[in-house]
Formats: C-alpha cells, sequence, structure tokens
C-alpha cells in the first residue's frame, strides 16, 4: 500500500502537482481516443505485460488537453510516468525500478558518450524537437548516478532558453532516467529582418537602466565594512533587436513567558547568595549586573509606546507582554500587544488587533513598531472607507514622527520609495487594488551616497493618519571608504554592457488578461527577438570598472560545461572530468593535471566539496606539497572515519610500511582497504611521495564513490 502511494504521489508531481491533478472540470473523452493513444504509447517506449497496474487523469489547461498515464508492475516495484498533450506531444517520461540497487560509481565513459544516448532518445520520443535544440548545460547528480542534459531551443540560430529539454541519463546502466520538456508548441517563429548590433542596443538603455554609486554592506573576519559599487537600477532590460524599442518587463497583466527585571531584588539575592557560597561576582558580572541595573524598566518601556499619540493602537489592545534580550552591550525591550478576547465566529466581530514595538534598554528609543490594520475588505462597506490622508499628507506625517525620534539620523537619510501600503479593497473596474496605506523608506546618505543597508522605515495609515509601521535599521561601527577617484556612472554603464550576459535571445512574453462578468483568465504567449541584460554581476566596482559579486569580490561566472584544456588523454582524463562537474573552485581553463598538489590548494578543494560525510578540519593553507600519507589522513577524516585513525589495530602489507608514519597509518590501512588510492606494481606505499591533481583528482573520485556505497 506504501509503495502505491508513493508511486501515486510521483505520478502527482510529474502532473505539475495537486491542483493539476484534480482539475475543477474533468475533460470528456471517447473510449476509442484514450485506447489510441495508451497504445501509441506503449509502442512507443516498449512497456510490457509486466507493467499490469495503469493509472491514468485527464485535464484541460489554455493550451487544450493534457494527459498523464501511469504503469506499475504486480507489487508497485517498477513504473512508468509519462505527460502528454492532445496531439501526443510528450511532456515528460520517468521511469523507476525499486527491485535494481545500483551502486555509486565512477563514470565510466566521457560525458559526451552518455549525452548521445540522451540526443538518441530525443529523436525517439521528441523527433519535431531534435532539430531545433542545443546542448545548453550538463550536470552530474552525485547522489543518483545521473548525467542531466539541458537543452535550450534555437530558432533562426538564435536561442529561446524558455523552452528546454532536459534528459536524465544513468551512468551505470546506460539508460534514460527520465526527460522534461518546457515548449510551446503554439507559438510561431518568424524569420527576423535586420538585426541592430549590441552596441546599437545598449545605446537605447541610457535612459531606462540607471548606474547608481552606493556603499554596499559586507562582513570580513567577523569586521562589518562597506565597499563602493555601481548597481544597476533595474535586474531585467530588453531592446527590441529589430525595432531598438525597450521594453521593461515580459510578463504584462490586462491591458498593456515574562521576564521580570527587579534589579534591586536579584542584585540583593546575588550578594546574599556569594557569602553563604564563599565565592564572589568576576569583573564581567559585576559590569553585566551594572549594566542591568541602568537599564530602563518593562513599565517604562511600555509607556514608550503607549504614551506616543502618533502610533496606531487599537483600543482593544488590552493585554501587553515585554521581555528584554541583549547582545554583546546591547538590551532591548520586546513588546507584545493583543486583544484577549476570545473570537465568536458566529457573530461579524471576529477582528482582533495586536501590535509589536522594540524599544532600546538603555536609552528608551523606539526602534521598530507594528500594528495590525482592519481588514477593511473583508467588509460590505470596504468602497465607502474615507480617506483623511492623501499620500503626500501621509508622507509628511511620517517624515514629522521620524524626525522627533531620531533628528540626527533622519537629517542623514533620503527618501528612496514611497508606494502603497496595505489594501483595502481591489475595485475589479479597475483591475487594481486600493491601498489604504503609504509606505515610506528613507536610506542612509554616506558623502552623499546611499548605503541602502541603513535605513529608517514605515508607513502611515491613510484613514486615520497614524503610524502602524516604524524600524530603525543604523550601524555606526561600519567603516567607508573614501569616495574619491571613482569611476563615472557613464563609465559603469558602459562596463556593464560589455557583458557577454547581455545577450540577443528569444524570450516569451506573456499577457494574462481577465473576463470582467465571468473572471475567468486566459493568458496568451508571444515571442520576441531581443538583446536581454541577463547579467548575474550584482555591481561594478567603483574604483576598478570590474564586476563583483554580493560581497564585493571579483566576479567570475561559472561555466555551464567546465572543460580543460590540457587533460586531453590524461591518464586521469575521466576522473578530472568527473571531479569537475562536482566542484566550483579551481578556476581558469587549465587544471594542471601534473602538477602537485599544495596544502592551499587541498583546503580550497575540500571548501567546494560538498558530498563527504565530514568536512575535513584544520587543513594547512601553505604552499608546501602534499604528501600521500596525509592525504590518507584528511581521506579517512571526510568519510567519517576520523575516531578509526586514533585506535593502533590496522595492519599494513606494504613493503615500505615501516616508512609510514604512525599518525598515518591507521588512514593509509583504512583507504588501502577501500582501494582509493593507486599502488603500483611495486607493492609500495610511497608514503612520502607528492600528489599530483590528477592523482588527486583520482582519490577524490573513489572515495566519493566509497562514500555513497559505505
Amino acid at each position: 500500500m506504501k509503495k502505491k502511494l508513493i508511486a501515486l504521489l510521483m505520478a502527482i508531481v510529474l502532473m505539475g502537482g495537486v491542483a493539476g491533478a484534480l482539475p475543477a472540470q474533468a475533460a470528456q473523452i471517447s473510449e476509442e481516443e484514450a485506447t489510441e493513444k495508451i497504445l501509441y504509447l506503449k509502442e512507443l517506449f516498449g512497456i510490457g505485460d509486466e507493467y499490469c497496474n495503469f493509472e491514468q487523469n485527464i485535464w484541460d489547461d489554455s493550451d487544450g488537453q493534457r494527459w498523464s498515464f501511469s504503469w506499475y508492475d504486480a507489487n508497485y516495484d517498477k513504473s512508468i510516468y509519462i505527460n502528454v498533450d492532445d496531439k501526443n506531444h510528450v511532456s515528460s517520461f520517468s521511469c523507476y525500478d525499486d527491485t535494481t540497487y545500483l551502486l555509486a560509481d565512477v563514470p565510466k565513459d566521457y560525458p559526451e558518450h552518455y549525452e548521445a544516448i540522451a540526443m538518441e532518445g530525443i529523436k525517439k520520443y521528441l523527433p519535431e524537437l531534435a532539430d531545433h535544440i542545443k546542448l545548453d548545460r550538463t550536470t552530474l547528480e552525485y547522489y543518483s548516478n545521473n548525467y542531466v542534459f539541458r537543452y535550450v531551443r534555437f530558432e533562426n540560430g538564435y536561442p529561446m532558453p524558455d523552452n528546454y529539454v532536459s534528459v536524465s541519463v544513468n551512468h551505470v546502466t546506460e539508460k534514460i532516467q527520465s526527460f522534461y520538456t518546457g515548449w510551446n508548441y503554439n507559438v510561431k517563429i518568424a524569420k527576423p529582418g535586420k538585426i541592430i548590433d549590441k552596441k546599437t542596443a545598449a545605446s537605447k538603455l541610457d535612459k531606462n537602466l540607471e548606474m547608481e554609486l552606493q556603499y554596499v554592506y559586507r562582513q570580513v573576519d567577523k569586521k562589518e565594512e562597506a565597499f563602493l559599487a555601481y548597481a544597476p537600477s533595474t535586474g531585467y532590460l530588453s531592446v527590441d533587436a529589430e525595432t531598438g524599442k525597450v521594453y521593461t518587463e515580459k510578463t504584462y497583466w490586462g491591458e498593456e513567558e515574562e521576564y521580570t527585571n527587579d534589579t534591586t531584588a536579584a542584585g540583593m539575592k546575588t550578594e546574599a547568595a556569594a557569602g553563604e557560597r564563599g565565592v564572589s561576582l568576576s569583573e564581567a558580572e559585576m559590569k553585566k549586573v551594572k549594566e542591568m541595573a541602568s537599564l530602563i524598566s518593562k513599565e517604562e518601556a511600555i509607556a514608550v509606546v503607549t504614551s506616543n499619540k502618533d502610533l496606531l493602537l487599537d483600543s482593544g489592545l488590552k493585554q501587553t507582554n515585554a521581555y528584554l534580550t541583549g547582545y554583546n552591550d546591547e538590551y532591548f525591550w520586546e513588546i507584545t500587544m493583543s486583544d484577549p478576547r476570545p473570537v465568536d465566529y458566529s457573530t461579524d466581530d471576529y477582528w482582533r488587533a495586536y501590535a509589536n514595538a522594540t524599544v532600546d534598554a538603555k536609552n528608551g528609543k523606539l526602534l521598530s513598531f507594528r500594528a495590525s490594520l482592519r481588514e477593511y475588505y473583508e467588509y460590505a462597506d470596504a468602497k465607502n472607507v474615507e480617506f483623511k490622508y492623501n499620500k503626500t499628507q501621509a508622507a509628511k506625517k511620517f517624515e514629522k514622527f521620524a524626525k522627533a525620534l531620531e533628528p540626527e539620523k533622519f537629517a542623514q537619510t533620503k527618501k528612496t520609495a514611497s508606494d502603497g501600503g496595505y489594501v483595502i479593497y481591489y475595485d475589479y473596474s479597475k483591475d487594481l487594488p486600493v491601498y489604504g496605506g503609504q509606505n515610506l523608506v528613507f536610506t542612509r546618505l554616506v558623502n552623499g551616497i546611499p548605503f541602502y543597508r541603513n535605513s529608517i522605515t514605515g508607513a502611515v495609515d491613510r484613514v486615520t493618519g497614524k503610524v502602524y509601521s516604524y524600524n530603525v535599521n543604523w550601524n555606526d561601527k561600519i567603516e567607508f571608504p573614501s569616495a574619491d577617484n571613482t569611476i563615472s556612472a557613464k563609465d559603469a554603464f558602459d562596463k556593464y554592457l560589455e557583458s557577454d550576459e547581455f545577450v540577443l535571445k528569444y524570450e516569451l512574453t506573456t499577457n494574462t488578461k481577465m473576463d470582467k462578468e465571468t473572471y475567468v483568465s486566459r493568458t496568451t504567449t508571444k515571442p520576441r527577438l531581443c538583446y536581454v541584460t541577463e547579467i548575474k554581476a550584482p555591481y561594478v566596482d567603483a574604483i576598478t570598472g570590474k564586476f563583483l559579486n554580493y560581497i564585493g569580490e571579483e566576479y567570475k561566472p561559472v561555466s555551464k560545461n567546465r572543460t580543460f584544456s590540457d587533460i586531453v588523454g590524461h591518464k586521469y582524463e575521466k576522473e578530472i572530468r568527473f571531479i569537475s562537474q562536482l566542484l566550483n573552485g579551481i578556476e581558469g581553463d587549465k587544471f594542471e593535471p601534473d602538477s602537485y598538489v599544495t596544502n592551499k590548494f587541498l583546503a580550497e578543494v575540500f571548501q567546494n566539496m560538498w558530498y563527504f560525510s565530514r568536512t575535513p578540519q584544520n587543513l594547512k593553507s601553505d604552499n608546501k606539497n602534499v604528501k600521500r600519507e596525509d592525504l590518507a589522513n584528511v581521506i579517512a577524516e571526510a568519510l567519517g572515519y576520523k575516531s578509526l585513525t586514533k585506535l593502533d589495530i590496522f595492519n599494513v602489507s606494504f613493503k615500505d610500511a615501516d616508512k609510514i608514519s604512525a599518525d598515518c597509518k591507521a588512514a593509509v590501512a583504512i583507504c588501502s582497504g577501500l582501494k582509493i588510492f593507486d599502488v603500483k606494481s611495486t607493492g609500495k606505499f610511497k608514503p612520502a611521495g607528492k600528489v599530483t591533481r590528477g592523482e588527486l583528482a583520482a582519490v577524490l573520485a573513489k572515495a566519493l564513490v566509497a562514500e555513497r556505497n559505505k
């Protein structure tokens, strides 16, 4: 029964989730139509009589009819799942066999061999797509022995990444395990006219894409600091490759327990206990006791909130709790307020207000506040709610409120965002929400440059004029570099669009329109050939012009299909390619297989290798070469056998066993038993021998197999 349930759940997943499996309206089909489709798929995929159990689901979507078929053997140990549309386009296939346990192994051939199997399957099962795809990415699924090949659609020589085929080939069985397609068969691609060049396309963006100079937060070795960088104003823009029109979006809708801070009592108890027990407070303990004694009381903290007439505090907030938190030298009162009345859902009066706040326990400043708002849209008269404040008036009320609480900090800010707050109701006549609040963001400026990590934010209710949200996020300990010698925004703009990730491709746009009478939505999809800003680097260095990642290090894109120019024909080529699929830490296009492994290189490898039971600790980071016996110790630890290496119970039969260090002998024995190291025909382990990068790849490959199979 359990297997059958799991099989059914898998079928639902392949169909796109429970919602897809349980349609609101079942499709009507004829017996002849169903018979023909089942026979077609059984013949195409070679589904034999052993699959004696069968399930099917049919549903409609905007593109037509969808079918999901599931076959199982008598014991539900084997299963096949197939999704297909009304034109026999197969959108997904997968097969499972619980009767065969496959041991992990290093792939016996190169990825190209398994990719050929994938393409052969595409030509058989998806023949209409075979001439419209190119291999985009190869990945290795370590835990399933599968190579996954992702192909992207190409039309007129240009990629259309929104459409794809993904095929999984098991490198042990050399069979296709599954495939999935994301393909719009109804989209027609016309041959394009004259195409503008990349430079011209980039020039079209100067009015839509701004490069803003800003300070960006990072933490390096527990030190908080900021770096200077230019950031693009938007993550997506595209330029029509024929007309030069700039698009700012591709998805369209409609028309286009309680803590008592009794410091006196606490001090008396501590003093008595010290006298009775013959112990005394340390300097650190006395410091903390004095700090606690100087803090404002719970009642004072609560009064900070309740006495502020500008805050939105519902009359039903009768129950208040507060607790004290501390971190380093900072202390805060966290306050929660609620309406304690029980809810009676048999009446219309079931809404209960709540609010929470944070107050600095040293100086009594309000640091944050958040209150719930009555959900007007649940009431019949929602459209009759009176707005007493417009957006400008609401903004001015918040500015006055923030200045009164944080005059010095607020003077260092600039308003950077202002938008709608909570939704009172939805105006279906305009297909738009009606907002009852106004959200505001004031960002900290340093040297006139925004630092978005620090800000004063909040919101004002336009019905009552009260502040229902307020937060101060500020850090005076951060170091900011000088803004001298920065490149211009124009230079940063040019650098940004020089990226290889500003690409020419087909993209699919969607337009969803809702029938205002039936409230039924329908989505149409159209292609367009555009230069698209798909640049993954978030920043441009404001000094050097180089691309930066989120922590200010030079951005280096990860290759989709990692290759090295110096490993072809090498003894360990297969192992190197296997490891490189699982490792992102090696830079450049050369692996240097015959170079010796340094402690630094080994440490970097394990920083990027997440498939072992343990991450080896205390790895050195110098440039000394790694010896074979030391590598054995590292591998044994990675496999989770470090405790065993401390035992003096192992014997090794190598001719040079007497040369193996005492603290490495157990690890060498463990690795020898698992056949992780290559041993020469001389029968010597060569414990002091230097390890090459190629040998390291071979050792790691065998160690990963041992990890999976243990």
